[in-house]
């Protein structure tokens, strides 16, 4: 190899450096280390809008210490460089990846780049990598130019596997579910969970009815409580209902079903929301509340997508309508 040839490596590597991966003690320094280089190179960069995905392992899987990553990033960039980047908010990233049927691990080429970008509006995506090697695990991020859908900025550290950072990589992602979408393209399908019979009825089967339910609907930052009353059960499907215990007048009706079936995905997107989804134990349930107001004049209806389990526990996020994309409230019950 003549000297002009090493001379032209040897620059290109000092106009290309790689990103550097540096040694934290916490998690925390981790992050901070993580969001100075990618905040400079965005500002070198001009970008001003972007959303952050969930970091991955290997194998395309999030995991909550991959959430917890996005959202670590998304606070330490606006107390790093305040007012500078504009941030899409996680949820509101992760479900047009749902809607669009796109993948975490996917989001590499222009073509599904794109359609995030026509969407929200972004400049660039942070996506990145999640490796554990021993008593360490490493972090590696990417800024991705939506116009080109090249990298042009990296990040990395590493960060030691505390008790907590192990238990957040063994949980999967309870709101994304995108452990279960496969790359575009993939012949894998999105798989859903196996129950029937008295394992998907759960606290209903064998019960007495009625059976009330105490608990409350959280909306914005309003806690109230709130009154669920199962009348009647049989083979899957229940009625009753709904109520604010200070307000008789606030008597909704309920029509609802076990669900053993998550193949729409449609209906995927909003189960995405209950946490535990797709696979923890319990009684998957949706229900139906009509409720009239204004002397009848009007009918409001709301769909309710929860999760009972077997110590008599019931949460959830309710959406208006069929059709809407965004939870209108949270709910939490026991039984009594």
């Amino acid at each position: 190899m003549n000297h002009r040839l090493i001379s032209l490596i040897f620059s290109l590597l000092l106009v290309l450096p790689p990103a550097q991966s540096l040694a934290a003690s916490d998690l925390q320094q981790g992050v901070d280390e993580i969001t100075r280089q990618i905040a400079a190179a965005m500002k070198n960069q001009g970008t001003t809008t972007i959303a952050i995905v969930e970091f991955a392992d290997l194998n395309g899987n999030v995991n909550q210490f991959g959430q917890l990553l996005a959202e670590k990033l998304i606070t330490a960039l606006f107390s790093h460089s305040p007012g500078q980047f504009n941030i899409v908010e996680r949820r509101q990233l992760m479900r047009v990846v749902a809607e669009q049927e796109l993948s975490v691990s996917g989001l590499v080429d222009k073509e599904s780049i794109g359609k995030i970008a026509s969407i929200l509006g972004v400049d660039a995506l942070v996506t990145g990598t999640i490796s554990p090697f021993g008593n360490i695990v490493e972090i590696n991020a990417r800024c991705i130019s939506v116009e080109t859908a090249m990298v042009f900025a990296a990040a990395a550290t590493t960060v030691p596997i505390t008790e907590d950072v192990k238990a957040s990589m063994a949980k999967s992602g309870s709101f994304s579910g995108m452990t279960q979408q496969q790359a575009p393209g993939s012949s894998t399908q999105a798989t859903s969970p196996s129950i029937s019979g008295s394992q998907a009825e759960g606290v209903f089967s064998g019960a007495s009815f009625p059976q009330t339910w105490e608990g409350s609907y959280a909306r914005d930052s309003t806690t109230k409580p709130m009154i669920l009353l199962v009348e009647e059960y049989s083979a899957g499907f229940f009625s009753g209902k709904l109520f604010l215990p200070e307000d008789r007048n606030s008597i909704a009706t309920i029509r609802g079903s076990v669900v053993t079936d998550f193949s729409d995905f449609v209906e995927r997107s909003k189960w995405r929301y209950v946490d535990g989804f797709p696979s923890a134990a319990g009684t998957w349930i949706k229900f139906t509340t009509e409720s009239s107001v204004q002397g009848g004049l009007i009918t409001l209806k709301a769909v309710y997508y929860g999760l009972a389990t077997q110590s008599g526990s019931m949460y959830g996020a309710a959406f208006h309508a069929a059709t809407a994309s965004e939870p209108w409230v949270s709910f939490n019950f026991g039984l009594k």
